[in-house]
């Protein structure tokens, strides 16, 4: 067992220890998990796949196992990408709102603050999630293929 294995157990066994008294039903890493599997869930069935014949989009890669014409593995990233985009936003607006700054401020500069922030974090979100789908996953064998004549009025 490596040491980045016995740290990792032993703050899983501190944790639990010390959140031990709260009902699992009330922890909210549950909660959290189960909202983002109910939503990767729906936005996978329905609306990627309304996404991916709207661009006229494909998979190349191999898959097995499908559901309404989505690969199933593609539920699952989707569950790693929604947990750490609400994990990051949870962190960075808790820090935005706790801070001095945004305490003294009005109660329209919060407002304004809250509204910038959502917003930019959204879209360095779709972003980042963009390249990794286009770049970092686009391997010859596994990709995404486009049909192009539909998307060429949306380069005119």
């Amino acid at each position: 067992m490596s040491r980045l294995q016995t740290i990792f157990i032993i703050i899983a066994i501190e944790w639990h220890q010390l959140h031990r008294t709260i009902p699992l039903s009330q922890r909210y890493w549950l909660k959290a998990n189960v909202w983002v599997a109910i939503f990767s869930y729906v936005g996978n069935y329905f609306w990627t796949h309304y996404f991916y014949q709207v661009l006229g989009a494909s998979y190349s890669f191999p898959v097995r196992i499908e559901l309404n014409r989505v690969p199933f593995f593609l539920y699952l990233v989707t569950h790693g990408y929604f947990t750490f985009y609400l994990t990051a936003s949870t962190i960075l607006l808790r820090r935005i709102w706790t801070s001095a700054l945004y305490l003294k401020s009005s109660s329209l500069v919060r407002l304004l603050i809250s509204i910038l922030v959502v917003f930019g974090f959204s879209v360095i979100t779709a972003f980042m999630e963009t390249y990794t789908i286009n770049e970092v996953l686009q391997l010859p064998s596994s990709s995404s293929s486009f049909n192009e004549p539909r998307l060429a009025p949306l380069h005119s």
